[in-house]
């Protein structure tokens, strides 16, 4: 996602850069998850002239609103919460960008994956990618938007550990170990539910993004393609195993049935719902750990390869297009040469990096929240959870918790990050010319 934005963005901006999309698939698919966006990333999408476009397949139409709720056995309680947020399938929103690009078949070469890269100390010198089909490829500039397994992550701090290793062995060890990713204690069962397979009394109760919240467990369903569909992901966590190693499959498919037993004491809407889910999958989430750089050299990652992060702030996708956003800004001012590319690359990351490991730390402690392991609830069993009966006062902390992780989407704008970075380019500029 956000190397497509960041190639529609330079396209518009600056169309004397070739731009290049290596894929590794075979094809762009129309897989995956749903995803939801935060006004700062709607701002994004407006700026390239998207917004109408997606509109047209949003899941709820021109609403932007998320009801958080405390779930029982018996019933759904009061709403804890709103929040702002619109919601898509990720392969609407990814074929929307790409209508966009001009030459779309000169821009992406599919079934290239990235095995390594060669940088020379030589700025005028280019970069040489090799891909794991045993082909090569030269660029000036490396853009890593390779996911959560990012083999450009891997391969900056591969080298950034080895010019470690000539002070401390022990701070090479370091970055080697944060390129890493981890799991975070969390799998979900995730999947599609075809409109017609929801009872009819249940429609209007997931006609809009809903959250609902128990010891231990998450829900989180609404509508995508339209209100053709609608996704749910259903997430059990325990809180011994973050930050270790997973033992199985990172992804799988799994049955309804299996789903099904996770919730069996819920919400009986959810568990209505969950019956029509289309080929659920087991998702075991994991993130990355904050990084000390998103760049080195002429390279830099974006997205899930820069701050792979817990889906609770609906601030994943949205961060990934926000960092392509930003870098364009960087590439298409009149500062950046290949001379000075290097440093242009350090203002995108001493802009983007801070806020985005701020929002990482908010979707770590929403998750916390959401399976009400916060805000007075820790000492609360799952039964008891299950079992409903608490004091309002109980669900007004986890609320005003929840408001309180959520102040950074209300309370500052991509165009922001925009004026920072154009300062930081402005001094650059002046810079060179003495």
């Amino acid at each position: 996602m956000g190397g497509l934005v960041l190639a529609l963005a330079l396209q518009q901006r600056c169309s004397q850069h070739t731009i290049t999309i290596y894929e590794s698939t075979a094809a762009l698919s129309t897989v995956g998850a749903g995803i939801g966006m935060v006004a700062r990333v709607w701002d994004v999408l407006r700026a390239l002239g998207l917004e109408d476009e997606l509109l047209a397949v949003t899941g709820a139409g021109n609403s932007a609103s998320a009801e958080i709720f405390y779930s029982a056995a018996a019933k759904s309680l009061t709403i804890i919460a709103r929040r702002s947020v619109r919601t898509f399938h990720r392969g609407d929103v990814q074929k929307v960008i790409v209508n966009h690009l001009n030459d779309i078949d000169s821009v992406i070469q599919y079934s290239k994956r990235l095995v390594s890269y060669d940088e020379p100390a030589s700025l005028g010198e280019p970069i040489t990618l090799h891909f794991r089909d045993g082909t090569t490829a030269a660029c000036d500039l490396l853009v890593g938007s390779d996911g959560i397994r990012s083999a450009v992550r891997r391969a900056m701090y591969e080298r950034l550990a080895g010019e470690a290793e000539k002070t401390s062995l022990d701070r090479a060890q370091e970055l080697r170990k944060v390129a890493e990713p981890v799991w975070s204690g969390l799998v979900a069962y995730r999947g599609l539910i075809p409109a017609e397979r929801v009872p009819a009394e249940d429609v209007e109760d997931v006609s809009k993004m809903t959250i609902r919240l128990g010891k231990n467990k998450i829900v989180v369903s609404y509508p995508v393609m339209g209100g053709k569909m609608f996704n749910l992901a259903a997430f059990v966590g325990t809180s011994d195993d973050a930050g270790t190693l997973y033992d199985g499959e990172w992804s799988r498919p799994a049955t309804v049935e299996e789903a099904y037993a996770n919730f069996e004491k819920w919400d009986p809407l959810i568990l209505r719902i969950m019956k029509g889910l289309n080929s659920p999958i087991l998702w075991a989430i994991h993130k990355t750990r904050e990084l000390p750089t998103y760049a080195h050299g002429r390279v830099a990652i974006v997205g899930d390869a820069a701050h792979a992060m817990m889906p609770f702030q609906a601030a994943g996708a949205g961060q990934a297009i926000e960092d392509g956003f930003v870098l364009s800004e960087v590439l298409a001012h009149p500062s950046v040469t290949a001379r000075t590319l290097p440093a242009a690359l350090a203002a995108y990351d001493t802009v983007r990096r801070p806020f985005a490991h701020a929002v990482q730390r908010a979707s770590d402690e929403t998750t916390e929240t959401y399976q009400l392991r916060r805000a007075g609830w820790e000492g609360v069993t799952v039964e008891e959870s299950a079992a409903g009966g608490f004091a309002a006062g109980r669900l007004a902390a986890v609320a005003e918790k929840i408001y309180g992780m959520s102040d950074w989407a209300l309370r500052s704008g991509i165009m922001d990050d925009s004026r920072d970075v154009r300062e930081l380019l402005r001094v650059l500029q002046e810079v060179n010319a003495h």
